[in-house]
């Protein structure tokens, strides 16, 4: 198991520009364009890849999303950073000072 990402909430996250994406539905696919393999992400996912196709901080990232979705921050934060763990491990966000 890989140790966590060091994300804080002033930790910028920004999507890379290798990519493209459209929403199906509440839905997102995303095509890495350096591997050529497709992403799928569910509704509360397709929410976060709109908010980091502009970049954000974490923290923003996750009140926005707390604020949308009936759940608490520990649940939105433990799944938001497994998310941004398995997008950064697929080159398709930026997280740190480069973001």
């Amino acid at each position: 198991m890989k140790p966590p990402l060091p994300i804080e909430r002033s930790t910028h996250i920004a999507a890379t520009a290798r990519h493209l994406a459209c929403g199906l539905a509440d839905e997102s696919v995303i095509l890495n364009l350096d591997n050529g393999i497709y992403y799928g992400l569910n509704a509360v996912g397709s929410q976060a890849w709109e908010l980091l196709k502009h970049g954000i901080t974490y923290g923003g990232l996750l009140e926005a999303l707390v604020a949308r979705y009936d759940a608490s921050e520990a649940t939105v934060d433990r799944d938001l950073r497994a998310l941004l763990a398995q997008l950064h491990e697929q080159g398709l966000v930026r997280i740190g000072e480069n973001a």
